[in-house]
């Protein structure tokens, strides 16, 4: 299942991509007490509460009925990324400020996993458990001096349920003003992945909502990725994923939209 954050009116709204269509999740379902957002999705640890949104997305006219139109795609999760810097939550096309950095700016695409659950010392076989879902994530640093400082985190547009996700061979593409800079499958494995969740958990207890970097661009698995100029547009896209924006150098409100250098397909 893919699942998005948009905005109406003002709040954070739960949507599904389905076809090629953002899919308002809780008029769907239409049940009250289904939850209006991811956060709340995330609280319920997805379950049960997942099982009822698929069976509502496979009754006939349900999608042409509840798709949004022109929905204004927000970061999935208001994530709480573990790091001292505590840095700003950036969604899709939404631009970097610039001012944030007074010196090299450098980016660092990654696949992330969602925590669901709170886990401590989880054992390799249940951590699967703990993941609520993926999604990509750019993690932007400045660095000067020799030191470098986490600056913010880009997020979404997509979560993809662990049920519909399989890391082995896909390929992630990066763009950078609208040009093909690299296309490369990803390099890790489900077992990885799980491996690398339940070995993190042995260091801290991991916490529902956490987005957890787990894998990044092929080629580029130092600890900052590579530099980026003021002005650039920074597309990560995966199949399945849609395309994770981001404009540098540019201030904008959070879920106004960047400029597009081209649109490649119908994903978010």
């Amino acid at each position: 299942m893919r699942l998005l954050t948009y905005d109406r009116e003002g709040a954070r709204r739960l949507g599904a991509w389905v076809e090629t269509s953002v899919v308002d999740l809780p008029d769907a379902v239409g049940h009250p007490v289904f939850p209006a957002s991811m956060e709340g999705l995330v609280a319920r640890h997805g379950g049960t509460t997942l099982d009822a949104a698929r069976e509502a997305l496979a009754h006939p006219g349900v999608i042409e009925e509840f798709s949004v139109a022109r929905p204004r795609v927000l970061a999935p999760l208001v994530a709480s990324v573990h790091h001292v810097d505590r840095p700003v939550v950036l969604g899709p096309d939404e631009a970097l400020d610039q001012r944030l950095s007074d010196g090299e700016l450098r980016m660092l695409p990654q696949i992330a996993c969602l925590i669901g659950r709170p886990g401590a010392w989880t054992p390799l076989d249940t951590a699967e458990g703990l993941i609520f879902g993926y999604t990509m994530m750019t993690r932007w640093t400045h660095s000067a001096g020799g030191t470098s400082r986490l600056l913010a985190v880009s997020l979404g547009p997509l979560v993809v349920t662990p049920d519909d996700f399989e890391p082995s061979g896909l390929r992630v593409q990066l763009r950078t003003d609208g040009r093909d800079l690299r296309s490369e499958p990803l390099n890790i494995t489900r077992g990885e992945i799980l491996e690398s969740v339940a070995r993190i958990s042995g260091r801290r207890e991991l916490r529902p909502g956490e987005a957890l970097g787990i894998a990044a661009f092929p080629g580029m698995e130092g600890p900052d990725g590579f530099t980026v100029r003021p002005g650039t547009v920074v597309e990560l896209e995966a199949a399945g994923l849609g395309t994770l924006r981001t404009c540098v150098g540019l201030r904008t409100r959070p879920g106004t939209r960047a400029h597009r250098p081209r649109n490649r397909d119908r994903q978010p």
